[in-house]
């Protein structure tokens, strides 16, 4: 079942990164700006920041000292000025209304298959697993 629609993926930075290390406008100029970036806690892999352009996808390995493995602890470093990030927009859209994020690079940005959650056939009778699952698709879909 599917629980949202397309995610959307953005580079957010502060204000004030910006007004430091100015807006990054391709994704080559990552290279000179601070990422914050994400390590998986399983494999220990760094996530690359994918884009697209004409038509093509590509990844960038965006350059930075602070690794962490918490998507809510990359929006608060964000926040503070320390880094560029890249995350789903629905989880900005917040940050970014209040001024204390902003979007950079959305030209370049991908856009994803949503949220699925998966299940035994024999489950989907269950009236528990419905409700949650109704729920669940409607609470994603109001934050977005």
């Amino acid at each position: 079942m599917r629980l949202t629609p397309d995610i959307t993926w953005t580079v957010v930075g502060s204000p004030g990164y910006f007004a430091r290390h100015g807006l990054p406008a391709t994704p080559e100029d990552l290279t000179r700006h601070q990422a914050i970036r994400y390590r998986y806690p399983t494999s220990g892999v760094i996530y690359r920041w994918e884009f697209e352009r004409a038509g093509r996808d590509f990844s960038v390995d965006a350059p930075g000292s602070l690794i962490v493995n918490d998507f809510l602890l990359l929006l608060e470093l964000a926040e503070a000025g320390l880094g560029l990030v890249y995350l789903p927009d629905i989880s900005v859209g917040e940050a970014v209304a209040a001024g204390r994020l902003e979007r950079v690079l959305q030209p370049f940005l991908p856009t994803s298959p949503g949220l699925f959650a998966y299940f035994p056939a024999r489950s989907q009778a269950q009236p528990k697993l419905r409700v949650f699952l109704d729920m669940a698709s409607t609470l994603l879909r109001r934050k977005g």
